[in-house]
């Protein structure tokens, strides 16, 4: 971990995603690519060193396409990145309203950290009658324990990310 005082460098690349709940205005969560280190974890020409989870599915579907009735405890799926090789990946689950303006907005939910590909979604995550979106990061921080110490960050620390579509117990 660098000393106090060392230059940090924040490189930061997203697109636009758009969520819209109906007749509701959309909110824009923009995932991308993250990296937080010194010059030197970034390599020549601030080159990636993770690219974000490939194939991501929920309950064996697509979870690009919004997507009805997956149930309290759906399974989400996905490949390793094409670029690098993540130390873990981070979950999150937002909860999709609308608020007194008609726009739509989110609110934080759990946060999942696993070594695996695959998760079941446990109990008490999701409720019915509810509208959700999930964001997956795969993450490279060879410092980090995010299994035993999800809240104690390294750095360096890369992380690219996507998201899946709107999804309804």
């Amino acid at each position: 971990m660098p000393e106090w005082g060392l230059p940090i460098l924040l490189n930061f690349s997203a697109y636009r995603l758009l969520y819209s709940l109906p007749g509701a205005a959309p909110y824009d969560a923009s995932p991308g690519i993250i990296g937080i280190g010194q010059l030197s974890d970034f390599g020549e020409g601030l080159s990636v060193r993770i690219s974000p989870a490939r194939n991501l599915t929920l309950n064996g579907v697509s979870a690009f396409e919004d997507q009805l009735d997956v149930g309290l405890n759906p399974a989400l799926a996905w490949d390793s990145p094409e670029i690098g090789a993540p130390t873990h990946y981070r979950l999150s689950f937002f909860e999709l309203l609308v608020d007194a303006q008609n726009h739509t907005q989110r609110r934080f939910g759990p946060r999942i950290y696993t070594q695996s590909t695959s998760v079941i979604i446990p109990p008490g995550v999701l409720e019915f009658g509810k509208a959700y979106y999930a964001t997956l990061d795969a993450v490279d921080s060879p410092g980090a324990e995010a299994t035993r110490a999800p809240l104690i960050y390294s750095i360096p620390e890369m992380t690219a990310q996507t998201a899946t579509g709107i999804f309804r117990p």
